[in-house]
């Protein structure tokens, strides 16, 4: 007899969790908005990260979490986490703020490859990745290309 009653209470709830999620749901924006180095008490070296973040959608999300990375020549350079992320309001954008810290040891791979040929570009990917709730999908950016380092002053 419980067993009938138990199965009708966990379809209702799935029904309920999936009648939750808006049909109109439009995956948010994300712009790399600069990479800037800082000045850290540390021995690696620091950066902070600006992301803009927009909302095409009704409702404001509210932002669990955000992971992120920068790779130079392949050599993963900034990684991290944050979880102080302000809600992007409906309609609306946010910046975001990453704080950062190097990889001494991918520094150490790119530092010695960069000596080897100074003159050559410099490929970068850039990738973040915003946890907005479990209903809703996670939003991804990636950047890719190249940089021209110069000697020159």
């Amino acid at each position: 007899m419980h067993k009938p009653v138990l199965s009708l209470v966990i379809v209702v709830v799935l029904l309920t969790a999936c009648v939750s999620i808006p049909d109109d749901f439009r995956q948010p924006g994300i712009q790399l908005q600069s990479i800037t180095p800082r000045a850290s008490g540390g021995v690696l070296p620091a950066f902070e990260i600006r992301v803009l973040v927009n909302n095409p959608n009704r409702i404001a999300l509210d932002v669990e979490g955000v992971r992120y990375r920068l790779a130079l020549q392949g050599y993963d350079i900034i990684s991290g986490v944050a979880n102080d992320v302000p809600a992007i309001p409906a309609y609306g954008e946010a910046e975001v703020v990453l704080d950062a810290s190097a990889d001494l040891l991918g520094g150490f791979g790119l530092l010695n490859e960069l000596l080897s040929a100074p003159a050559e570009p410099v490929s970068y990917a850039f990738e973040a990745e915003i946890d907005i709730g479990r209903l809703y999908p996670t939003v991804e950016l990636r950047r890719e290309g190249t940089l021209t380092l110069s000697r020159d002053p």
